[in-house]
């Protein structure tokens, strides 16, 4: 093989290399958003599961209270 040939091999591998670094970097990136949008779910569901603790001590703290009140009568 003369070395031309060589080189043009060479400049074709490099530039599937290059190709392949460009859809593993697009890869990444998209992978990267959708842990965003994980990441955003779960905060939300977090908050929604410390609303419902919030609301069942409420809830407990006034039947508590009811019967309190029911006891004082």
């Amino acid at each position: 093989m003369d070395p031309k040939e060589v080189i043009e091999r060479l400049d074709a591998q490099i530039e599937e290399m290059r190709e392949v670094r460009k859809k593993l970097i697009d890869n990444i990136s998209m992978l990267e958003e959708r842990v965003d949008d994980c990441n955003i779910q779960i905060e939300k569901y977090l908050e929604l599961k410390w609303r419902g603790k919030v609301l069942e001590a409420s809830e407990n703290a006034l039947m508590d209270f009811k019967n309190t009140l029911d006891d004082v009568e």
